[in-house]
């Protein structure tokens, strides 16, 4: 993942960090499963799309690339707070059974993941686990970046709820094309290849 942000928003801080564990863990589940997500997102993601981890529908298959991914803004709510997240994708793919490389091309797309204080007394201090030196779908990275792993629990004390796509958001469009230019400005395109997607090093990482 590269991510940046907006205007006063710190990707370093706690709340940015909690953003974008939240936001990597979700893709985690839903390409690895709920067991390979960072530590304490299990416990303090919405049951409901805990359950959306282990559809059996789901691909689980290798994913490989670069997501692009944009705090666009945080803001207090009356319980915790809130992000705008916009995600560009455009650069990843799945590796089909074929041996090629299957992704969607388009516009940026705008998700919401909201915190709040959970009910029950917060946890005291990080709990560390061994961290993962790889992306847990990709078996062989060959010469392309690691997958860095973050191994502090950041999400103690908290609920997390995620969002699902608001595409009419249009700041994130408006940004997608400047990290992505030549995708699709209306609708997404299905792309096959026989290459595989240039995996950029991960931006800040853990």
């Amino acid at each position: 993942m590269v991510w940046s942000s907006g205007v006063g928003v710190d990707l370093f801080d706690g709340r940015g960090r909690m953003v974008r564990a939240a936001k990597e863990s979700d893709r985690i589940g839903f390409m690895v499963g709920l067991s390979a997500t960072y530590p304490g997102f299990a416990d303090a993601v919405e049951k409901e799309r805990a359950r959306y981890y282990a559809n059996p529908n789901l691909s689980h298959r290798p994913l490989v690339g670069t997501h692009f991914w944009h705090i666009l803004e945080i803001v207090d709510t009356a319980a915790g707070f809130s992000a705008t997240v916009c995600a560009q994708d455009s650069r990843s793919a799945v590796l089909k059974d074929d041996g090629r490389y299957v992704g969607d091309s388009g516009p940026a797309s705008s998700y919401q993941v909201t915190f709040e204080r959970a009910p029950v007394p917060p946890r005291i201090g990080n709990v560390l686990f061994e961290p993962r030196t790889q992306d847990p779908g990709v078996a062989d990275p060959g010469d392309q970046p690691q997958w860095q792993y973050l191994t502090e629990d950041v999400f103690a004390g908290w609920s997390v709820t995620l969002g699902g796509n608001q595409s009419s958001k249009w700041p994130c469009m408006d940004w997608g094309f400047t990290v992505v230019p030549d995708t699709p400005k209306d609708g997404t395109e299905t792309v096959f290849s026989d290459i595989r997607p240039l995996t950029l090093p991960a931006y800040p990482g853990w």
